[in-house]
């Protein structure tokens, strides 16, 4: 298989790199203060996706599903 890249995805690319070494140079003038309030912030941040996203997920209670086909079935008959 082989790669067809166009030219945007080239510069898109060089970006990359470019944008990549940047933020690798500018990595050493971070005090370990702030590398490790980072570090913390990325944690908590992680912590608190994986935590939320359980409660993202949609959900038909028990309830309602058997309510909506019933009143659904009930006004068809009507219609027909």
């Amino acid at each position: 298989m082989t790669s067809e890249h166009s030219p945007s995805d080239n510069g898109a690319d060089d970006f990359e790199h470019r944008v990549a070494r940047l933020l690798k140079s500018s990595e050493g003038a971070l005090t370990s203060s702030v590398r490790s309030r980072l570090a913390a912030a990325r944690a908590a941040a992680l912590e608190e996706a994986a935590r939320s996203t359980g409660a993202r997920t949609f959900r038909v209670p028990g309830f309602w599903l058997p309510a909506a086909v019933l009143s659904a079935s009930a006004m068809l008959a009507v219609a027909v």
